[in-house]
């Protein structure tokens, strides 16, 4: 294998990518699935619960 010299910004940024790539996992989990919701078995709340919310809130600063 070669040896590559990646810059410190590159690894900070891409640390970065994947702690809001899990911050997003998280909140995606919290939503019902698509087909469910095209099937007419779920639905999207008009508001999101407290912890929903706060979590959603709290990484937007980030995104």
């Amino acid at each position: 294998m070669a040896d590559y010299e990646f810059s410190d910004d590159l690894v900070a940024a891409q640390r970065a990518f994947y702690v809001q790539q899990a911050v997003i996992e998280r909140l995606t989990a919290l939503e019902p699935r698509p087909t469910l919701i095209a099937a007419g078995k779920a639905s999207v709340p008009e508001k999101l619960s407290g912890p929903v919310r706060k979590s959603f809130e709290g990484s937007r600063g980030c995104l």
